[in-house]
């Protein structure tokens, strides 16, 4: 990754990742980033999902 494009990747506090790439296992798996490790990035195969107001990141990350 080139080093002006790590401010875009990186990863939110309470950002909801869902993998769109890897095995058929994996595919589809959600995670809401909990701030460890600092400084994370995702990568182009991850959706990113920043939740509103009305919207819990931590359920729609278990409903998902």
């Amino acid at each position: 990754m080139r080093a002006e494009d790590v401010a875009g990747a990186a990863v939110s506090l309470g950002e909801v990742l869902v993998a769109r790439s890897n095995t058929a296992d994996l595919v589809g798996r959600a995670a809401m980033y909990m701030g460890e490790p600092p400084g994370a990035v995702a990568s182009d195969l991850t959706i990113r999902i920043r939740s509103g107001e009305k919207l819990y990141p931590e359920f729609l990350s278990r409903y998902l």
